[in-house]
């Protein structure tokens, strides 16, 4: 068997190798123990300028409680608020027939589904409809009157108001009520 024998100049490198892998390790080290030190250092500072004190804390602790027993509601008042009648329009579709002759009425048909959201009834209700033929020129402002709306339930509306002048150029159609006949 042959020996294999390492050459003068390849030993060195692998020497001088070594010894830049030993100084780079102990580099990282020493950095790394530096970055410990200070993240150490940063949170010893930050607990002490922030004050721990719960004064502040305490006293908005007092005022909410200070507030929710000077803001108390009874079960009829929440009962109240959830089964009180609640109307929305849902599926309003609106024509505008309007004629471009001189003297000559145009109509302006809001159909629709009036909905009781709440669980007591809805009584007066009506259709606010107000129409503008331009921006600022009203041409509509009228009630649809419809029957009691009780809780839970729906009702249809189709009316037709009559109105002169150009097309509509904005409209809106409101539900309002009572809440007692």
């Amino acid at each position: 068997m042959e020996k294999a024998v390492i050459g003068g100049k390849v030993a060195i490198a692998l020497g001088i190798m070594c010894i830049v892998l030993f100084a780079s390790l102990g580099i990282i080290v020493a950095s790394y123990t530096m970055m410990t030190n200070n993240k150490d250092e940063t949170n010893q500072n930050y607990v002490s300028t922030h004050s721990h004190d719960n004064t502040e804390f305490n006293s908005l602790d007092a005022q909410y409680d200070a507030y929710v027993a000077s803001h108390q509601h009874t079960n009829l008042e929440f009962d109240s608020a959830v089964t009180a009648p609640k109307l929305a329009t849902v599926d309003v579709t609106v024509e505008d027939d309007w004629s471009r002759g001189p003297y000559v009425s145009s109509s302006f048909r809001v159909s629709g589904i009036v909905v009781n959201a709440g669980s007591d009834a809805a009584y007066n209700p009506k259709i606010h409809v107000v129409a503008y033929k331009l921006i600022d020129v009203k041409a509509i402002d009228a009630y649809y009157s419809l029957a009691t709306i009780d809780g839970e339930s729906w009702m249809t509306f189709d009316t037709t108001f009559v109105y002169s002048g150009g097309p509509i150029y904005s409209w809106t159609v409101t539900p309002q009520w009572t809440t007692t006949p």
